[in-house]
């Protein structure tokens, strides 16, 4: 989890999953632009000024990439057979 202070407020790097992009929440501060209040999502513009941030203080930046999914195999099923017949539905 990264947290991170700018302009004397607390931000949160959070992640549903490791192959989702991210998002940056609002911990403690004053209200502004950037800052909607506790627990309240950041705009989107703002996220490369908070990552920059977290980056200066020693993050690595693999904790905002996501990995990619793991291809799934794909059973290969036999081709159907003509029945030589009409179907009536």
């Amino acid at each position: 989890m990264v947290e991170v202070k700018h302009d004397n407020r607390t931000y949160r790097y959070c992640r549903n999953s490791e192959y989702e992009v991210g998002y940056w929440i609002g911990i403690e501060g004053k209200r502004n632009n950037m800052f909607n209040g506790p627990h309240c999502k950041i705009p989107m513009m703002y996220y490369r000024v908070l990552q920059n941030e977290a980056l200066r203080l020693g993050y690595s930046i693999t904790e905002f990439i996501p990995k990619s999914k793991p291809e799934k195999i794909k059973k290969i099923r036999a081709k159907k057979k003509a029945k030589g017949s009409i179907s009536i539905f």
